[in-house]
């Protein structure tokens, strides 16, 4: 006979016993009792285990429906226009790295490399200083704790299955993340739209930060919009000579 029969045979026999003895019977219904709780204890730790790991999942993952991350591969085509008080400034150009090559409002032509910026004059590449206004809201890394701060309004999805998703922003927030000062004022909130494509890559920004343009008296009414395009096609940027 197998163990399996015999420990079979052991069972049967024990609970035939147990009917019959007060005892005995008293002892089995523990056992079945201890063995049910402990079951139920084990099913719950593996269920709240389950739950804990979907949910940092979710949250380390997942900071956003859309993606940052071809914009952070720095290479594509821009245009970076600028529109405060009506006065209207356009950079266009392209990324590779630390590298840039840009015209503003289609006339001058410049080089960047991280911190040094050149301009061709008359044929000739010239240091200069930064020519570009209000880069920090183009920073990869200011826009992403822009974002981090701001408050989530709507998403609306079009025909060409792009998606734009609409963000509030107070002013004394977008002063602690970019100046690292605390101040303490009523303000309008200030606007950030961000349009992702049918892949949900992030394809244009879009601010209206006139509440902090007023605050910083930098003017009355702002608006500072970039388009990227041509992700991973930009090809190595020569060195001007």
């Amino acid at each position: 006979m197998s163990k399996v029969k015999k420990a079979l045979k052991y069972i049967i026999n024990f609970i035939k016993e147990t009917k019959n003895n007060p005892q005995k019977k008293a002892i089995f219904m523990l056992i079945i009792m201890f063995l049910f709780f402990a079951f139920v204890v084990v099913c719950l730790r593996t269920t709240n285990s389950n739950i804990n790991k979907r949910n940092i999942t979710t949250e380390e993952d997942n900071k956003f429906e859309f993606s940052l991350s071809k914009i952070k591969n720095d290479n594509y085509h821009f245009i970076h226009s600028l529109n405060i008080d009506n006065n209207i400034e356009i950079y266009e150009g392209d990324k590779n790295r630390e590298k840039e090559l840009f015209s503003i409002n289609n006339l001058d032509n410049y080089y960047k490399y991280g911190n040094i910026y050149l301009k061709n004059i008359s044929g000739v590449w010239s240091t200069i200083d930064n020519p570009c206004k209000y880069e920090e809201f183009k920073n990869i890394d200011n826009i992403e704790k822009l974002l981090e701060k701001a408050s989530f309004l709507s998403k609306t999805e079009y025909n060409d299955k792009t998606s734009v998703y609409n963000y509030n922003i107070s002013t004394t927030s977008i002063i602690k993340i970019l100046d690292n000062k605390d101040i303490d004022i009523d303000d309008l909130p200030n606007k950030i739209d961000i349009t992702a494509d049918s892949n949900d890559d992030v394809i244009e920004i879009n601010y209206d930060l006139s509440p902090y343009f007023i605050y910083k008296n930098l003017g009355n009414s702002s608006n500072i919009n970039i388009k990227y395009s041509k992700f991973g096609e930009i090809k190595d940027i020569e060195d001007p000579k």
